[in-house]
């Protein structure tokens, strides 16, 4: 009996799983002891070591099965209560592992554990188990191996090799790592391995794959797992493995192999973004790999790399966006090869390659190249074009109208529209659109000669604000009677002009490089010539003290500030404190006014409607740059210009604020995070008038700090990122989304074209003339198209045509886009990043924050 006990506990050594390091999370208390009350009904012998002294949280099972097929995924499911969601919800959320006849030594021995790389990423991804097993396995400053194995076609065993000493790649390895995933994960790892082989193959020492097997032998002396392929696997794998069967992504998406053709777009993207990037700027973002340390930076700077030295070009305090880096950067720094970024980030400094921190687009040869992470990846149109269709289809649901009490009701003017002209329409306009007053026609004579009275010379104008000295208007009106000859015959800016718009670049083709005297250059300069046509000191100046007066007279004083604040706000900061400073106090003087009413006014909120956050910071961090407090819920409004280049910024923002207050709501939190913005108010001291004016309102109204904190508590969390207009025309945005989604399909591109017979010839000739420019066609097969009816013919005949004449799927595809391009007006939102960003945050908000809100919100001029 003894020897048989010796041999069983011989046996039950053997039989020992360890998965180390891991961690508990959701796995703790009563949980952790039923689930091993439950394993102990299928198990002769289950034993629990945790050791927090030694990995922090390590959790071990021993375990001796009762029957030889004994299924723990059964037990598992027992325990869950829920079989149809074990894979979906349990295991990703608590990351269970589960090894099922791993080999012949282990057979019918099972492992539980939870993953360390969640706690590694929690703040700043999705908590989707593949990526954080992706990021784990692909760590290069850990990883010195990798070997994946397909066990008896139900399960991936993934073993890592790690350094002793992790302080360099090519230490030995001496430590090993397995991890052990359930069939329910099969599809996704297996994507993911798929996507490994892409970026290991090219630099691997050996890589076989059999039908049952799969070995990976690499020494991952890599930089940093590149983002734009992590990030595509966050959207498509954030949900289920079916969304990314659906988007087929890693079909269109394939990482650039050739080193010469990255050469060359490392060229056209140094040139571009000097050039062209200083009238468009919004499809370039500056970020880096290392996420974390980029969000929180406290301090950035740009240096320059000589045979004297290092020689420094400019400093931050916090990020800089790209206009800050394009205007330190000018004319005379244009060898990027030695620019470094540094930057600061929880007291440690971290350097880069300059090239390394420009993420952004372009278009060569009719194909996208994105560069992200170092890196250039090539995405075939049609996944461009299925990320749009999800894009516009994601707004249109969560796009804020102004019949929902989250609307914010005010404009917000930028630089895009200070060569536009400001008069008494948009006052006007501002007054019944957004003040809710209806206006008499008394009244509206009135407004209009109130602006030509304060009417200046020229045909383009702005405020003459009250800071503005005597000397200034003097010679503003001297300088404008030497030209106003010149300024009558200025011509008017073209249709097409579009300041925010797209940052597609169509490269071009040569082999040389030589840029000198091309034709891109000559039309570069002719784009900025016509930007430029109006310079800042010819514009008409209004003076604000000769409309207020009598303006205020008519609509009230209040309103007037409001209205003259709306059209002349410049900047994030002036706009955010407008709603704290101004419309705070119009909404408390006017208890009955619409207004009110529309903005779902709580009557019995102590706090003010609206409260400002810009500047104020947590974990290094804004939580809002403007919360509204209604009866039932908190907005969290994040305010950027259009959607572009700045919107990267505002999603880490809203990722990173999300987190922070989820956290506050689920833990003992509360006071560090949300206390600590409370308590940056009540002990405001600077000379911020805005923050001041905010801690005698919280003292004046007796808004105690646990009352604060329970607005986060109780009331329903809406996220909102609002965003200038900048579409064409300044159309509602919503309208433009609708007209997006239907130019998506082919048909209705077709029927778009069915116009009027006057207008046909000219349109032929157009589409001729595009077609042979951009090498679809030679000029002597263009034919067919004037002699065809070409614009008569609908989808189906229009492909037959194409097939009759020798066009291929390709050059139909691209012959759709061409006609796109001439004949149907589209948005000006043509950043696939920043579109990419925001679907990502739509998937994040559905996974790790569901009891959140995420809303867009279009700030249009009135």
């Amino acid at each position: 009996m003894a020897g048989e006990a010796s041999m069983k506990d011989d046996s039950l050594k053997q039989k020992e799983i360890k998965l180390c390091p891991t961690s508990i999370y959701k796995l703790r208390g009563d949980r952790l002891g039923k689930l091993k009350k439950n394993l102990n009904k299928k198990f002769e012998k289950v034993e629990l070591n945790w050791d927090p002294d030694e990995y922090g949280f390590d959790v071990q099972f021993f375990a001796i099965p009762k029957e030889s097929k004994c299924n723990l995924v059964n037990v598992m499911k027992s325990f869950i209560n829920d079989s149809d969601k074990y894979v979906k919800t349990y295991a990703t959320k608590t990351f269970i592992l589960i090894a099922e006849n791993c080999d012949d030594s282990l057979k019918g021995a099972f492992a539980i554990c939870t993953g360390a790389a969640y706690h590694k990423v929690l703040p700043y991804v999705d908590t989707t188990f593949a990526c954080s097993v992706a990021r784990k396995i692909l760590d290069p400053k850990s990883v010195a191996q990798l070997k994946c194995r397909l066990l008896n076609g139900q399960t991936i065993r993934i073993d890592k090799l790690f350094h002793k000493d992790r302080r360099g790649p090519d230490l030995p390895t001496v430590a090993n790592e397995s991890f052990f995933i359930a069939e329910g994960f099969q599809a996704q790892i297996k994507t993911l391995l798929d996507v490994g082989l892409n970026v290991l193959s090219r630099k691997s020492s050996s890589i076989k794959v059999t039908r049952f097997s799969l070995k990976i032998m690499k020494s991952l002396i890599m930089a940093d797992m590149f983002g734009l392929l992590k990030d595509l696997l966050h959207v498509h794998l954030s949900n289920d493995y079916k969304d990314a069967e659906e988007f087929e992504f890693l079909n269109y998406v394939k990482p650039v192999k050739s080193n010469d053709l990255t050469k060359k777009l490392n060229h056209h993207l140094e040139r571009y973004f000097l050039e062209e990037s200083k009238v468009n700027r919004n499809g370039f973002f500056i970020c880096h790999n290392k996420y974390e340390q980029w969000v929180k930076c406290e301090k950035v700077q740009l240096s320059k790399n000589t045979k004297q030295g290092k020689v420094r070009i400019k400093s931050w305090e916090g990020r800089p966006d790209i206009s800050d880096i394009i205007d330190a950067l000018g004319e005379e720094h244009r060898d990027w090869s030695s620019l470094q970024i540094r930057y600061k980030s929880k007291g440690k400094w971290w350097s880069d390659k300059f090239l390394n921190y420009i993420h952004g687009h372009v278009l060569y040869k009719r194909i996208y190249y994105f560069h992200i992470g170092k890196d250039w990846f090539k995405v075939d149109v049609e996944y461009i074009r299925r990320m749009d269709h999800t894009f516009f289809k994601l707004v249109k649901e969560r796009l804020l109208c102004e019949k929902d009490e989250g609307y914010l009701p005010l404009p917000w003017c930028s630089e895009k529209y200070s060569n536009e002209r400001i008069n008494a329409n948009h006052c006007i306009a501002f007054c019944e659109n957004v003040l809710q007053r209806d206006l008499s026609k008394e009244d509206r004579t009135k407004i209009n000669d109130i602006f030509l009275k304060s009417d200046r010379k020229s045909e383009h104008g702005q405020f003459l604000t009250s800071q503005d000295d005597e000397e200034s208007r003097e010679s503003l009106t001297a300088g404008n009677n030497g030209a106003n000859a010149e300024e009558e015959n200025e011509p008017p800016l073209p249709d097409s002009y579009d300041p925010v718009g797209e940052i597609e670049h169509s490269l071009s083709d040569d082999d040389d490089g030589d840029d000198d005297n091309d034709d891109d250059n000559g039309n570069l300069v002719q784009k900025k010539k016509q930007r430029s046509a109006y310079p800042r000191e010819n514009r008409r100046k209004y003076d604000v003290s000769a409309i207020k007066s009598p303006l205020s007279k008519i609509i009230g004083e209040v309103e007037c500030k409001l209205c003259l604040k709306s059209l002349t706000s410049r900047d994030e900061e002036k706009y955010n404190k407008m709603y704290y400073l101004l419309l705070n106090q119009f909404l408390e003087e006017n208890p009955s006014s619409s207004l009110n009413k529309n903005l779902g006014v709580d009557p019995d909120n102590k706090f003010p409607t609206f409260l400002h956050g810009d500047k104020i910071l947590v974990e290094n961090v804004e939580l809002f740059d403007i919360l509204k407090i209604t009866k039932d819920k908190l907005y969290l409004y994040h305010v950027k210009e259009g959607v572009g280049q700045k919107t990267r910024d505002a999603v880490s923002q809203i990722r990173i604020s999300a987190n922070l207050i989820n956290k506050a709501r689920e833990s003992k939190q509360t006071q560090k995070i949300l206390g600590k913005w409370y308590k940056q108010i009540m002990n405001c001291k600077d000379e911020d008038q805005t923050r001041l004016k905010l801690k005698e309102d919280f003292k004046k109204r007796k808004c105690s700090k646990d009352e604060f904190l329970n607005l986060f508590l109780k009331k329903k969390i809406v996220y909102v990122y609002a965003f200038l207009d900048d579409t064409k025309g300044r159309k509602p945005f919503n309208e433009l989304v609708s007209q997006e989604q239907r130019l998506l399909e082919k048909e209705d591109i077709y029927k778009a074209l069915q116009v009027k017979s006057q207008k046909r010839k000219n349109m032929v000739d157009v589409l001729c003339e595009s077609l042979t420019s951009d090498n679809i066609l030679a000029e002597k097969d263009t034919g067919f198209i004037v002699e065809s009816k070409f614009l008569d013919r609908n989808t189906k005949e229009l492909f037959q045509m194409f097939k009759d004449v020798g066009f291929s799927d390709r050059q139909a595809d691209l012959l759709f886009h061409t006609l796109q391009k001439h004949f149907v007006p589209t948005v000006s939102i043509k950043s696939h990043i920043a579109k990419f960003e925001l679907i990502r945050l739509a998937h994040d908000f559905n996974s790790s924050y569901p009891d959140f809100e995420l809303r867009f919100w279009q700030i249009r001029k009135p």
